[in-house]
């Protein structure tokens, strides 16, 4: 049986999951409408990155039982992931609506906003380094 927490980060993963499959449609549609490279781009970033940090959640959450952390570093963990995985999701759909890529503070506020919510997502950042650490610990403990 799996933990509370890790039940919970599965349904977060899963609507993560979902909205990247949700995002495949205006990417289809931009291939077969022969739209800009750069539109064609924007929305394929969108649907895959919606894929992935679901399946990276996912993942965690089947490991989730066997990361060694004080509580205190597990609820830093979860919230990293759970806030990182919408803000890497969200922001690159944002800039494929928009067009704006979000690479530097600089320009219209839609620009900021996309640069803003890509802040959020290096949350997944401090999130690697805590899982490796939980899982080193919990290989050398019996």
């Amino acid at each position: 049986m799996f933990s509370r927490d890790a039940r919970t980060l599965s349904v977060h993963a899963a609507v993560i999951i979902l909205m990247g499959m949700i995002t495949g449609f205006p990417y289809g549609s931009q291939i077969v409408g022969a739209a800009a490279p750069d539109a064609v781009r924007a929305w394929r970033t969108a649907h895959m990155l919606g894929l992935l940090n679901g399946l990276f959640l996912i993942a965690v959450a089947a490991l989730w039982d066997t990361i060694v952390l004080s509580q205190r570093l597990r609820n830093a963990l979860w919230w990293c992931l759970v806030l990182g995985g919408y803000a890497n999701t969200i922001a690159p759909v944002l800039a494929a609506v928009s067009g704006y890529r979000g690479l530097e503070p600089a320009g219209p506020g839609m620009n900021w906003l996309i640069f803003g919510i890509y802040q959020v997502s290096a949350l997944l950042f401090p999130a690697g380094v805590l899982l490796l650490i939980g899982l080193a610990k919990g290989v050398r403990e019996p």
